[in-house]
């Protein structure tokens, strides 16, 4: 069944031509169809150089706001919406641009 699910995923992304990135946290199922694993800001990075015009963050929200602040012409979705990190929740954007 995760087999099945994993091959329309990638067929899909390829149709559409889609950037998949996902957390090194995420689950194996989720990194073996995304086209890079790895920290957050090294995937932001890297959907830099990607051909790809949409890009889906499997990761927490920040994840996907600094891939859009460092590709602001690509399409950025968050696979999960409501995913959240109570860490970088801690903080509003005052606090950010005092240091």
């Amino acid at each position: 069944m995760i087999k099945d699910l994993q091959e329309k995923i990638l067929k899909l992304k390829n149709e559409k031509d889609v950037c998949i990135l996902a957390h090194s946290y995420m689950s194996e199922e989720i990194c073996e169809v995304a086209d890079f694993t790895g920290d957050s800001f090294a995937l932001s990075v890297k959907a830099q150089a990607v051909p790809q015009n949409t890009v889906i963050m499997c990761g927490v929200r920040f994840m996907a706001e600094t891939v859009k602040m460092l590709s602001p012409q690509k399409k950025v979705l968050l696979a999960n919406s409501a995913a959240g990190c109570p860490m970088g929740e801690q903080f509003d954007r005052e606090d950010i641009f005092q240091v």
